[in-house]
């Protein structure tokens, strides 16, 4: 059975969608939730914000540690130990939740045992953002910090300054400068106070959860996504996300989309099929010499005429026919170079299970994706999950692949359609079939109009069945 969270296909929303999935690679997050604070008010919410962040990325497949209600030795700690955990990874990502505050143009997070009794305090007993960073860059591609730590500063007030207070502490937090690759995610913007809301969840952390587990929303259009979810669920105050430093030029993903191609059948083609083979069955019966039907010139029974029954019901047996609204697509199967894929293919469409499915994901000059019951790339069928068969064979116009997550062996019922030739999927997914007629039909499945690819109102699978009728 597919789960939600293992279903992130590694398909990137432009002509790169494969090549972000393959460079996921090994990720690994630090995730600390401090809300039982000893000096001042508990915070409601980040432990709760804590919990579901982190079981949100191991059903993405990172390697989570998790941490609550954390001291100073203890944050310090888990921090050297994740330097050691990132190394080798390709994404590195940390978490936080709490009080954090804003010194001097510098930047904290809070432990649950601080008092700061006095400016002077914080550098023993808060943890400078400088170090949470320089804990994640062993990582070789990808570094994220997102901080929900923008609340109200409840040690402010009775803070005492040093030298006659000309101390500046502010608001929110500083803004920063990362380095490349690197990326810091604020509930609020800089100088600005996060709420901690009234929910189970802050409603940073629900914009979060609700955008992480998503398929095939690109890292620059999750950060616009969150921020535009906060900004609603806080109005008139409006509070507003930032994000600071630069992303890589390669496209990534939290949960890439399962890439998915549609199938059909049609009595028509299937009589059409079935008469050629007859007629060459019907030929091989003939004797020597006789006279065909229709005046036609005889012709002899011979070893060649054997072979071109033989290999026409082989073609008949490999092909599927595909209904979509404005035609029939036909597909020759690869049972060749895919032969589990496409015995689970075929099961499938035995048992009717295509039919109906939406085409959920389609880019313009990219790919059309299909085969899950969802309908919205989470999905897949009751059977298991089906190895990687990669072959040498190229994905150009018309070829069929099968989807699957950042797990080689992860394919299962959906698979996608190239609309364009994608060279950089070559050798990272499964083929298993390609178009042979009817790609203009292809061409008219209507396409998603965001860079996500996802459809308002998709096209579906009229029906999709085997020509021959074999199972």
């Amino acid at each position: 059975m597919r789960f939600a969270g293992r279903l992130c296909f590694i398909f990137a929303l432009s002509f790169f969608l494969a090549a972000s999935a393959m460079a996921e690679g090994r990720r690994v997050a630090l995730v600390i939730g401090n809300s039982n604070y000893a000096n001042v008010a508990t915070l409601p919410n980040p432990v709760k914000d804590a919990d579901s962040i982190a079981e949100a990325l191991s059903r993405l497949g990172f390697e989570v540690t998790h941490l609550d209600d954390l001291g100073i030795s203890s944050m310090r700690k888990a921090l050297a130990a994740f330097e050691d955990n990132a190394k080798g990874a390709d994404w590195a990502l940390v978490y936080y939740a709490g009080h954090g505050m804003e010194m001097e143009g510098k930047n904290w997070l809070v432990p649950v045992d601080a008092v700061l009794a006095k400016s002077s305090d914080v550098a023993d007993e808060a943890i400078p953002l400088e170090r949470v960073l320089e804990r994640v860059r062993p990582a070789n591609s990808l570094r994220i910090i997102i901080l929900d730590a923008c609340r109200n500063n409840p040690f402010l007030s009775r803070m005492v300054m040093g030298r006659g207070g000309t101390r500046s502490v502010a608001r929110g937090l500083a803004p920063i400068e990362p380095q490349r690759g690197e990326v810091v995610f604020y509930a609020a913007r800089d100088g600005h106070v996060a709420q901690d809301g009234n929910g189970t969840h802050s409603p940073f952390a629900q914009a979060l959860l609700k955008a992480i587990e998503k398929p095939g929303l690109e890292l620059g259009f999750f950060f616009r996504e969150i921020t535009s979810e906060v900004l609603e669920a806080t109005a008139p105050e409006s509070q507003e996300p930032f994000v600071y430093g630069s992303l890589p030029r390669q496209q990534y993903y939290f949960k890439s989309a399962e890439v998915i191609a549609v199938q059909s059948g049609d009595a028509h083609q299937q009589a059409i099929l079935d008469e050629k083979s007859n007629a060459l069955a019907e030929q091989q019966k003939r004797p020597a010499n006789s006279v065909a039907p229709n005046n036609q010139s005889a012709t002899k029974t011979s070893p060649a005429s054997s072979h071109q029954v033989t290999s026409a019901m082989s073609d008949i047996r490999r092909t599927v026919n595909l209904d979509l609204k404005d035609g029939r697509v036909v597909i020759e199967l690869r049972p060749d170079i895919a032969p589990k894929h496409v015995e689970r293919v075929k099961k499938l469409i035995s048992e009717g299970f295509y039919d109906g499915l939406k085409f959920h994901r389609v880019i313009t000059g990219f790919m059309a994706q299909t085969g899950d019951p969802k309908g919205d790339g989470t999905g897949g069928s009751k059977y298991p999950d089906v190895p990687a068969e990669f072959s040498s064979e190229s994905f150009k116009r018309g070829t069929i692949g099968a989807a699957r997550t950042s797990n080689p062996n992860s394919a299962n019922s959906q698979f996608f359609i190239c609309l364009e030739d994608a060279p950089h999927l070559n050798g990272q997914y499964t083929v298993w079939g390609r178009v042979v007629e009817g790609m203009q039909f292809v061409d008219k499945i209507k396409k998603g109009q965001d860079g996500s690819g996802a459809v308002s109102n998709p096209d579906v699978i009229v029906k999709m069945q085997l020509a021959s009728g074999a199972h």
